[in-house]
């Protein structure tokens, strides 16, 4: 019985593996993500995306990607358009791949090895929970929670602009979390950084920052949080508090 019930498994999970399948978006007939036609599919799999498929969207695309429900798909890549999530959420639990484009309309959560922020504006809020996270050049106007796990370097080139609360987390032992590689950010409110990691926090690491809100800090692990690294430069508006603890 033992036997059987492992075989099962088995099959199981090759099936599963099997109609893992990667769907682009052409969005010629309408914009609802639940129409077949207008997905472009490759890997076998379904005829729409399930939590086992990867996305991609591009420029190509008619229309653009309207959702009609929660979904939950294993990766995305977004180069252009704009999702709207119309209300829902929208869960990966692989690869976020976010280079361009606009995500709008209800909340994006990222529950995978990696969430890259290359360009996006990301018009709602971000819950990214993920092995490595980095900020390059992206716009997010809603609040952003980024638990950093420290699996690889999550060095973010900066250039982004923060329009509403960010919480940063990093924990796990790997690696460090640095924001402002290349490029300073801005932070147009409050800023929450808490550290339990053996790595360090860089802020604002070779660039100039802007803090426009409070700063809240606290570090219970042995890699402390740190400010201009790399010769960067922090710059805290009248008014605005650190608070260490």
């Amino acid at each position: 019985m033992k036997k059987q019930l492992f075989l099962l498994l088995i099959i199981l999970s090759t099936t599963t593996h099997l109609h893992a399948a990667t769907f682009t978006w052409l969005g010629i007939t309408s914009s609802d993500f639940n129409t077949a036609s207008n997905w472009s599919v490759s890997g076998g799999g379904g005829t729409i995306p399930d939590s086992a498929d990867h996305i991609l969207i591009s420029s190509s695309a008619t229309n653009n990607l309207v959702l009609d429900q929660n979904r939950k798909i294993s990766n995305i890549t977004l180069s252009s358009k704009t999702i709207d999530l119309n209300g829902y959420s929208l869960t990966v639990y692989g690869t976020a791949t976010m280079t361009s484009g606009t995500v709008t309309n209800g909340t994006f959560y990222a529950r995978g090895n990696l969430a890259a922020f290359n360009g996006t504006l990301m018009d709602c809020p971000v819950d990214a929970d993920c092995g490595y996270i980095r900020f390059s050049g992206s716009t997010f106007n809603s609040t952003v929670t980024a638990t950093d796990q420290g699996v690889a370097t999550g060095t973010g080139a900066g250039g982004c602009t923060f329009n509403d609360d960010v919480t940063i987390i990093h924990g796990g032992n790997g690696t460090y979390f640095t924001l402002a590689g290349t490029t300073g950010d801005v932070f147009n409110a409050d800023l929450t950084v808490i550290n339990y990691s053996s790595h360090e926090v860089h802020l604002s690491n070779t660039s100039s920052t802007q803090y426009k809100g409070n700063l809240m800090l606290s570090n219970t692990g042995t890699g402390g949080i740190t400010f201009g690294n790399s010769g960067g430069t922090s710059t805290l508006d009248s008014g605005k508090t650190i608070t260490i603890g």
